[in-house]
């Protein structure tokens, strides 16, 4: 049983109160927690602004660890809904708990609902874009920026674990 923390996200709830990729969620206020999907429920139907206090095991350490439930912090990226390839995707800086092979500079791709034009197009949760038309992104902000500007086609210059990607869109 429990949940396997794969990423926490830089500004989180989850990384102020110290949760570790790695670490894995045993309980939610002393109720065990099955897996993900028990634990994403459980927490999605807290109430916002309510602390709960989760069971983590972290390597062979047993810890309490309390949390606030906040709503969800997902930035809104410039240009994103003018882009229907991009559908589906949601987009945020590169958290510090992320060491990527290519760099801190990026954008981390957090999310891709499946059978949307961005799954179509191959986007992937856990992808970073580099450039966008060969123009590098720094992040989201930056990828915002050369989002309002595009015209044409949308290049985009993707790290996927140990490979890079250049997805052409037209």
């Amino acid at each position: 049983y429990g949940a396997v923390v794969s990423q926490v996200g830089g500004g989180s709830p989850a990384e102020r109160a110290g949760i570790e990729p790695g670490d894995v969620i045993l309980s939610v206020d002393d109720i065990e927690v099955a897996d993900s999907s028990d634990l994403r429920n459980r927490i999605g139907l807290t109430e916002i602004g309510r602390t709960v206090r989760l069971g983590v095991l972290r390597g062979e350490n047993r810890e309490s660890i309390t949390v606030r439930v906040e709503t969800e912090t997902r930035k809104k990226v410039a240009g994103e809904n003018t882009i229907p390839q991009l559908d589906g995707a949601t987009f945020s800086d590169i958290p510090t708990s992320m060491s990527p092979s290519g760099g801190s500079e990026g954008v981390l791709v957090s999310n891709v609902v499946q059978a949307s034009p961005a799954w179509t197009m191959g986007l992937r949760s856990d992808d970073i874009i580099r450039a966008v038309n060969r123009r590098p992104v720094k992040d989201v902000e930056a990828f915002g920026e050369v989002l309002e500007d595009l015209d044409g086609p949308l290049a985009l210059t993707i790290d996927r674990g140990n490979m890079r990607l250049f997805f052409l869109v037209r």
